[in-house]
Parts: C-alpha cells; structure tokens; sequence
C-alpha cells in the first residue's frame, strides 16, 4: 500500500506547477506527511524506509532536468507528471 500511495503522489506532484519550482521537496514532504502516517524522513524526496526501492522510477515523455537536483531523484525533472516505479521485488 505504501509503495502504491507513494508513486500516485509522486505523479501527482510533478504535474502541479509550483511558484518556486525549488519549493517542490519541501511542498510533496509536507504533503506526504500530512497524508500517510509514517512516511518519515526522505533524501531528495526518496523515503529513507524504502530507498533502494524508490531509486527504480521510470518517467516518459518529455523531461527537463531541474536545476541543483540530482538526476537520480524523481525531483530533479520537471515533466508532465508521466512517472512510475518500476515493480522490482
């Protein structure tokens, strides 16, 4: 269930357009939180809890890096909210 909420929200965060575009770790932490219990602490948007599993992301269609975000982070694009985690049991 974690993993499933996590990914909507991710896809869902990358389509919204923030007025500080940099803001976009800080806005999805505080929403995450505010909606899962537990989600806990996270690096560049990754949860500690799951990390290795949530560095398997794919996203499609057109992307453009984010500047000052590392590549390996869902964060560190902006697109169209095309994103998914791979199934990597």
């Amino acid at each position: 269930k974690f993993r499933v909420t996590y990914a909507a929200m991710v896809s869902l965060y990358l389509s919204r357009h923030l007025t500080n575009p940099d803001d976009i770790i800080r806005a999805f932490q505080g929403m995450a939180n505010a909606l899962t219990s537990g989600f806990g602490a996270s690096l560049w948007g990754l949860p500690h809890r799951a990390f290795r599993w949530s560095l398997s992301w794919e996203s499609w269609g057109s992307v453009t890096a984010r500047p000052g975000f590392p590549s390996w982070s869902w964060a560190g694009w902006v697109n169209s909210g095309n994103y998914d985690l791979m199934d990597n049991r």
